[in-house]
Protein backbone atom coordinates (compact mmCIF):
# COMPACT_ATOMS: atom_id res chain seq x y z
CA UNK A 1 0.00 0.00 0.00
CA UNK A 2 1.13 3.56 -1.24
CA UNK A 3 1.61 6.08 1.56
CA UNK A 4 0.52 9.53 1.23
CA UNK A 5 3.87 11.93 1.65
CA UNK A 6 1.80 15.09 3.04
CA UNK A 7 -1.40 16.43 4.72
CA UNK A 8 -4.00 16.12 2.50
CA UNK A 9 -6.23 19.67 2.31
CA UNK A 10 -9.99 19.81 4.05
CA UNK A 11 -11.97 17.57 1.55
CA UNK A 12 -16.05 18.80 1.98
CA UNK A 13 -16.44 15.39 0.51
CA UNK A 14 -15.21 13.82 4.34
CA UNK A 15 -12.68 11.68 4.95
CA UNK A 16 -13.68 8.17 3.43
CA UNK A 17 -14.60 9.40 0.82
CA UNK A 18 -10.73 11.20 0.38
CA UNK A 19 -9.12 7.92 1.13
CA UNK A 20 -11.55 6.16 -1.26
CA UNK A 21 -10.17 8.72 -4.47
CA UNK A 22 -6.51 7.93 -3.04
CA UNK A 23 -6.46 4.54 -2.01
CA UNK A 24 -6.23 1.23 -4.43
CA UNK A 25 -8.59 -0.41 -2.62
CA UNK A 26 -7.54 -3.51 -5.50
CA UNK A 27 -4.39 -3.88 -3.46
CA UNK A 28 -6.23 -4.76 -0.22
CA UNK A 29 -6.01 -7.77 1.38
CA UNK A 30 -9.28 -9.35 2.42
CA UNK A 31 -9.08 -8.39 5.71
CA UNK A 32 -7.88 -4.82 4.93
CA UNK A 33 -10.92 -4.40 2.90
CA UNK A 34 -13.92 -6.19 4.89
CA UNK A 35 -12.22 -3.15 7.51
CA UNK A 36 -12.16 -0.31 5.29
CA UNK A 37 -16.03 -1.80 3.87
CA UNK A 38 -17.12 -1.99 7.50
CA UNK A 39 -15.84 1.63 8.64
CA UNK A 40 -17.35 2.88 5.73
CA UNK A 41 -20.77 1.55 6.54
CA UNK A 42 -20.64 3.11 10.31
CA UNK A 43 -19.49 5.96 8.58
CA UNK A 44 -22.70 6.37 6.46
CA UNK A 45 -24.88 5.00 9.39
CA UNK A 46 -23.69 7.83 11.33
CA UNK A 47 -23.93 10.34 8.88
CA UNK A 48 -27.93 8.89 8.16
CA UNK A 49 -28.74 9.07 11.85
CA UNK A 50 -27.19 12.65 12.39
CA UNK A 51 -29.67 14.08 9.42
CA UNK A 52 -32.09 12.17 10.49
CA UNK A 53 -31.85 13.71 13.61
CA UNK A 54 -31.06 16.94 12.85
CA UNK A 55 -34.23 17.09 10.74
CA UNK A 56 -36.24 15.48 13.79
CA UNK A 57 -34.59 18.87 16.24
CA UNK A 58 -35.72 21.19 13.66
CA UNK A 59 -39.64 19.97 13.22
CA UNK A 60 -39.52 19.81 17.23
CA UNK A 61 -38.06 23.61 17.55
CA UNK A 62 -40.84 25.07 14.78
CA UNK A 63 -43.46 23.09 16.72
CA UNK A 64 -42.11 24.56 20.01
CA UNK A 65 -41.76 27.94 18.38
CA UNK A 66 -45.45 27.85 17.06
CA UNK A 67 -46.69 26.95 20.49
CA UNK A 68 -45.19 29.49 22.06
CA UNK A 69 -46.62 32.11 19.28
CA UNK A 70 -50.31 30.73 19.97
CA UNK A 71 -49.66 31.36 23.43
CA UNK A 72 -48.45 34.79 23.04
CA UNK A 73 -51.66 35.36 20.76
CA UNK A 74 -53.82 34.13 23.69
CA UNK A 75 -52.28 36.07 26.42
CA UNK A 76 -52.58 39.21 24.21
CA UNK A 77 -56.19 38.30 23.20
CA UNK A 78 -57.27 37.18 27.24
CA UNK A 79 -55.60 40.95 28.40
CA UNK A 80 -57.57 42.71 26.00
CA UNK A 81 -60.73 40.49 27.50
CA UNK A 82 -61.54 38.50 24.50
CA UNK A 83 -63.74 35.90 25.73
CA UNK A 84 -62.01 32.14 26.08
CA UNK A 85 -63.75 30.08 23.43
CA UNK A 86 -62.72 33.14 20.79
CA UNK A 87 -58.85 32.62 21.75
CA UNK A 88 -59.90 29.19 21.66
CA UNK A 89 -61.00 29.48 18.07
CA UNK A 90 -58.13 31.67 17.48
CA UNK A 91 -55.30 29.70 18.93
CA UNK A 92 -56.58 25.94 18.90
CA UNK A 93 -55.45 25.59 22.36
CA UNK A 94 -57.28 23.99 25.13
CA UNK A 95 -59.68 26.49 27.31
CA UNK A 96 -57.50 24.67 30.57
CA UNK A 97 -54.55 26.25 28.72
CA UNK A 98 -55.86 29.77 28.23
CA UNK A 99 -56.78 29.80 31.70
CA UNK A 100 -53.66 28.90 32.69
CA UNK A 101 -51.83 31.72 30.95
Amino acid sequence: MSEISEKPKKSPKGIFQLLAEVTDLDSFTKEERDEYELAMKRHNETNDLLAKMKAEAREEGILIGKRKGEEKIARTLKASGVPTPTIQAATGLTIEEIEQL
